[in-house]
């Protein structure tokens, strides 16, 4: 609940409402709720923020957003290798916005991206791609099995949902899918 003013942080993923700054130690989502600073940091900007400090879903957040201003563009973005976490989906949880990877079937419906999960057929847990911006594509993969990369953002729905803001689709080879070539 507290109010503060950011140090300049690199954008390192972005929703359709928001998006997660670095300043190379910690890396915390700057929701702007898709209103007023929606769409304004690209990744690799650089940038400084006002807003007030909150907790969503046990993860630190910044909301609301009072101004964001673009210090500067084009910086290099790079990523540590991602905790595979679809394993111990059934445990997982974090204080802090790791970079993960999870790997499930993807059902789009409406403005929610969810993987079905291979250990939790039943739907008891599942992931879920946070707000996707247009450049991840991330329609075409409905019914696809996928890995999906980016920061975690907490656990919703009673802990079922494992809310990722996604900076990566990739489709995963089926078995039997490889193309024989001449």
């Amino acid at each position: 609940g507290k109010a503060f003013d950011s140090k300049p942080s690199l954008v390192v993923a972005v929703t359709t409402r928001g998006f997660v700054t670095t300043d190379g130690t910690k890396n915390v989502y700057v929701y702007t709720q898709g209103t007023n600073f929606g769409g304004i940091a690209k990744v690799g900007d650089m940038v400084k923020f006002s807003g007030v400090k909150a907790i969503y879903s046990n993860m630190p957040e910044v909301t609301p957003v009072t101004s964001v201003e673009v210090v500067s563009s084009g910086n290099n973005v790079s990523y540590p290798n991602p905790k595979d976490i679809t394993a111990s989906a059934g445990t997982y949880t974090a204080t802090e916005a790791e970079f993960v990877s999870l790997t499930g079937t993807l059902s789009v419906s409406g403005i929610y991206y969810n993987l079905t999960l291979d250990a939790f057929a039943d739907g008891s847990k599942m992931g879920s791609i946070v707000y996707p911006v247009d450049d991840l594509n991330a329609a075409s993969f409905n019914g696809k099995k996928i890995t999906i990369t980016g920061y975690f953002n907490g656990l919703t729905s009673q802990n079922k949902y494992i809310n990722i803001i996604t900076t990566k689709i990739e489709e995963v080879e089926q078995p039997g899918e490889a193309t024989l070539t001449n």
